[in-house]
């Protein structure tokens, strides 16, 4: 792991590990807690809440891959693809996350094409639950 990252906290239910010119950005969420974080070549996008997005949309986009880890000890669904103008996606869904109530979570990172694939992995399998329940 970079020893020059960041640690960024989720309101005390997840840390992770990102680049350390990831800055807060303006967030509003209706139904669900959410925040968001933006640099020159990167942003990522937290989504906690009944209606998180489940990642199951995005299956016609041309480079579009798939699969399943445990990131933390959780099961997590994973994607991937390019955006038509190089933009690169990465993607975590989990179902349930130990000892939470408030629903779905759902991590989505955006990049620039010079961004490699592995640091957006990076960041996704750094995450931290900070619930003291095993995880199911």
């Amino acid at each position: 792991m970079n020893s020059d990252w960041q640690e960024i906290d989720f309101e005390g239910s997840l840390s992770l590990r990102a680049p350390a010119d990831l800055e807060p950005a303006q967030a509003h969420a209706i139904d669900s807690s959410f925040a968001s974080w933006q640099s020159a070549n990167l942003g990522l996008m937290i989504d906690l809440g009944l209606f998180s997005d489940p990642l199951t949309g995005y299956a016609e986009k041309a480079t579009y891959r798939t699969s399943e880890e445990k990131i933390d000890g959780v099961a997590a669904r994973l994607i991937a693809f390019d955006e038509a103008d190089g933009t690169r996606v990465q993607a975590a869904h989990f179902v349930r996350l130990p000892g939470d109530r408030r629903g779905s979570l759902t991590l989505f990172l955006r990049a620039a094409p010079q961004v490699g694939r592995e640091i957006l992995l990076e960041v996704l399998r750094s995450i931290r639950f900070t619930s003291t329940q095993t995880p199911e």
